[in-house]
């Protein structure tokens, strides 16, 4: 299996991932039988807990038939332990008398990858298969227990909170303990010894409390959880076959019933696997990719370099454009992270403007260019490239329309005029219309444009001297022609203070004194 070394590491070294709502949903189950899909139905949208069942089910092979068949076979064996009377013994002989029971009647080879199904088939076995059946068996026979999960095996306690009987169903001699108290006194007296258990520890915890910290702190985990483990195990050994979907799709179930830390840690190494050999034409590529942002604690960064990766291929190698916009709006409707949402949003119309923008179809980069800066207003990147686009489609314009336009932008992505390349354009447009307006004897607006480009003028900004010049002097002519002299010479020396070595500035000045 390619990176099978990084995925079964991950499962170890990834910190605990918080289950969300809907961190797989109903509809993306796959179901293998048509009992599967009628049992887990059950359980996902009534809470039918049928355990024989659920824990039947996973193989793909097993009908109603032969889930009737099993019910039969499981009722005639909860009625002879009924018949023997085991009930009314002492609790270590009655979990004695029905361990045996079951084990003679049910078991016969133990077997370490096995299915519950292989029980009622041919009597083969492992430590999930076979406690769950004596769950089932305690569970109806009012016995209380405990499923103790360790990191490779599972076990029974019956009477968890009193005798504490083990049963070890993968031993058909000795797979049922009653630890005595002395029993209990002797085993810590050794991890005392091994100094596992500390001085201090010792002389303030009692027996009991030690026992209960130092032995029995498996994990405890119920027959819901187990059946979850069943298909995690399934996964395990698909994922081990190279079967990537069909692991990832058992992992799905297991998260429903047992959605704890190596569940998730497995279904996102194998949502990972799946797509790391992805090219993002299968229909099924982005539903994976929208799940693997569901897991919130995954670093964001892994998510967007695997969601980058896909707009390279579908928009960079394969030109798959029309592809590219419904994968993107799958995800943007399948995922619920709005911080999340608005880096997708941004990284698609960013890529998406600048194919357009490198082909020089400037004023069909600009929708997604604006999209983009909507969604990330302070990125310098976006921000340099819409102005940029924006500044190439003013050239078929004329400086009226261009004005007009501008000031649009002004309104609506305000956080441009941050930025002084755009500031020197809205000043050199406003900077025209002040010539052009007193040009045409228009004072009104000559006034008004020469207020704005005053009003945005800095040194540092790129002004067209020429410009600068010919405005100043066309509006200065203005008035001197109208016997204003004085005004005349003040506009002179106001674009004077502005560009000091204008010739055109300077030959007027001359002229007018």
């Amino acid at each position: 299996m390619k990176q099978s070394v990084v995925i079964i590491a991950l499962l170890f070294i990834t910190p605990y991932i918080r289950a969300q709502s809907e961190l797989v949903k109903p509809s993306e189950l796959i179901f293998h039988s048509p009992l599967e899909e009628q049992t887990i139905n059950g359980f996902i949208e009534n809470d039918q807990l049928d355990y024989l069942a659920l824990f039947l089910c996973i193989d793909p092979t097993q009908t109603q038939t032969e889930l009737n068949y099993a019910r039969e076979k499981y009722a005639d064996a909860l009625a002879q332990l009924n018949t023997a009377k085991a009930l009314k013994k002492r609790s270590d002989k009655k979990i004695k008398i029905i361990y045996q029971k079951v084990h003679d009647i049910f078991f016969d080879q133990y077997l370490e990858q096995n299915l519950f199904s292989e029980i009622f088939i041919n009597g083969k076995y492992n430590c999930v298969s076979s406690t769950a059946l004596y769950g089932i068996f305690f569970q109806d026979l009012d016995i209380p227990f405990a499923i103790k999960e360790k990191p490779t095996h599972v076990y029974l306690v019956t009477y968890p909170n009193s005798e504490q009987i083990l049963v070890e169903s993968t031993d058909p001699l000795g797979g049922y303990v009653r630890f005595t108290e002395s029993g209990k006194k002797e085993l810590i007296e050794r991890l005392a010894k091994a100094k596992l258990i500390g001085t201090n520890e010792l002389a303030s915890m009692s027996t009991e409390e030690l026992f209960r910290k130092y032995y029995l702190t498996d994990e405890t985990i119920d027959l819901q959880s187990l059946i979850g483990l069943q298909y995690l195990n399934n996964a395990i050994y698909k994922m081990n076959s190279d079967k990537v979907v069909e692991a990832f799709q058992q992992a799905q179930k297991a998260w429903y019933f047992y959605p704890a830390k190596r569940t998730e840690n497995l279904l996102l190494a194998e949502c990972l696997e799946y797509l790391t050999n992805q090219n993002y034409t299968s229909p099924n590529a982005i539903s994976y990719l929208s799940q693997l942002a569901r897991f919130e604690a995954l670093d964001a960064d892994f998510f967007m370099n695997e969601y980058q990766r896909m707009i390279s291929i579908l928009l960079t190698d394969k030109a798959e454009y029309e592809l590219l916009d419904n994968n993107v709006s799958a995800l943007l409707k399948a995922i619920r992270n709005e911080s999340l949402k608005k880096d997708i949003t941004y990284l698609y119309n960013y890529e998406r403007g600048r194919v357009f923008y490198n082909q020089a179809k400037f004023s069909q980069s600009l929708p997604y260019f604006e999209i983009a800066y909507a969604q990330s207003p302070t990125n310098l990147d976006i921000g340099n490239i819409l102005i940029n686009a924006i500044g190439k489609t003013l050239a078929t314009n004329s400086n009226k329309e261009a004005v007009h336009i501008l000031e649009k932008y002004q309104e609506d992505l305000p956080g441009l005029l941050d930025n002084n390349y755009f500031r020197s354009m809205l000043a050199n447009v406003y900077l025209i219309e002040f010539g052009r307006s007193f040009e045409l004897g228009d004072e009104p607006d000559g006034l008004k444009y020469k207020a704005l480009f005053e009003d945005y003028y800095d040194p540092e900004l790129g002004i067209d001297q020429n410009n600068l010049g010919r405005a100043y002097s066309l509006s200065a002519v203005y008035y001197f022609r109208k016997g204003y002299s004085k005004k005349a010479k003040q506009i002179i020396n106001q674009g004077l203070n502005k560009a000091p070595h204008n010739h055109e500035l300077n030959t007027r000045k001359r002229m007018i004194n």
